[in-house]
């Protein structure tokens, strides 16, 4: 009670006193908390998905990054030139970011760019937009997406080669290019020498991979989660990877997979797990420890598909103790030179059709 609280202290203050030093320690905490909530009002907001996003001016952001101008009342532009990045680049929501044909980036070690503005990258052939690592050897962070929803992002003709991973205002960012939340097209792209979990994790909402290119990353080249997608025509050369390193793993995810070739992974050419559900035409899978396993609990329809000179050419099975097995339905498919054709468990399907398997 006030009583017995006063009494506490009566053998260090009188009654007058103590009440004036309560008065004025109380006046003081408040200031402090009203002081932290003008501070954090004015630094970030929390988004839908719970990560903040950075608030700023259109002239604020410009005042901090003299590399970019305004092409118009709403959008933020870069180059075309050559940029050098030392510090993060948090790019706010609010805005159109376009990158111009003819642009090149380095970033210094761990530095990232993010935003939470969608993205338009269309280099062209002749005038490729790259990423790069300023110090040779030494990663840059992420370049990444967050948050935009339906308002997709474009990247044409856009190389990228070096970066690492990151975690920028509490959202994870484990792949060297990052897609969260948000819609995206890739077209004539390539990613290279990513030393992240991925090259690319995109994780939520839709994703189209077209005609790209994916070379020497150490882990998986593409990380689909929670995904609707679409990965066609492109090409996953001697990735370096060692045991962990798929071409292509997906979870949680619907996709299509058509007329990719994937040469000598690590480990899978393609993971379809957790749930997933898979459409796969006209890939070819050659050299590496598995070609494609199928688990918990996915489904995976494979036609006109070739699967040359993998450890192991086919896997279906439970991985994790909350799912079942997987389910493969495979039809006019060649599965030859393998070291073995299929690995199958007790709670996984195999059916087959007019196909070709070099041990029956």
């Amino acid at each position: 009670t006030r009583i017995a609280f006063y009494k506490d202290n009566a053998k260090f203050f009188s009654t007058l006193s103590f009440r004036g030093q309560v008065k004025r320690y109380r006046d003081a905490v408040a200031s402090h908390f009203e002081r932290a909530r003008s501070v954090l009002a004015n630094v970030s907001s929390f988004t839908e998905s719970g990560f903040p996003a950075p608030l700023a001016s259109r002239n604020e952001f410009l005042a901090r990054h003299s590399q970019f101008y305004a092409l118009d009342s709403e959008t933020l532009a870069l180059g075309p030139g050559v940029y050098t990045f030392r510090e993060p680049v948090l790019i706010p929501s609010g805005f159109r970011v376009r990158i111009q044909p003819g642009t090149t980036m380095y970033f210094g070690e761990d530095v990232s760019l993010v935003s939470w503005s969608p993205i338009d990258a269309r280099g062209e052939h002749y005038a490729a937009i790259r990423v790069r690592q300023l110090y040779p050897g030494k990663p840059f962070g992420v370049f990444a997406v967050a948050n935009t929803e339906e308002q997709k992002n474009h990247f044409t003709y856009f190389d990228i080669e070096g970066g690492h991973q990151d975690t920028i205002n509490g959202m994870v960012l484990k792949g060297m290019f990052t897609v969260h939340n948000s819609d995206v097209e890739i077209r004539h792209s390539r990613f290279a020498g990513a030393t992240a979990d991925d090259a690319i994790n995109i994780v939520y909402r839709n994703a189209e991979i077209t005609d790209s290119v994916f070379e020497n990353n150490t882990a998986d080249s593409i990380d689909l989660d929670f995904v609707r997608g679409r990965v066609v025509d492109s090409s996953f050369k001697n990735p370096a990877g060692g045991s962990n390193g798929d071409a292509l793993d997906v979870s949680g995810s619907s996709v299509e997979l058509v007329g990719n070739i994937v040469e000598g992974c690590g480990d899978k050419g393609f993971s379809i797990g957790e749930h997933s559900f898979a459409r796969v035409r006209r890939n070819t899978v050659i050299g590496c420890a598995i070609g494609v396993a199928v688990k918990d609990l996915s489904e995976a329809f494979f036609v006109h598909n070739t699967f040359l000179f993998n450890t192991t050419a086919i896997e279906a099975y439970q991985k994790k103790p909350i799912f079942g097995g997987g389910a493969i339905w495979m039809a006019e498919s060649v599965v030859w030179g393998n070291g073995s054709d299929v690995s199958l468990d007790a709670k996984s399907l195999l059916v087959v059709a007019k196909s070709i398997f070099e041990h029956g």
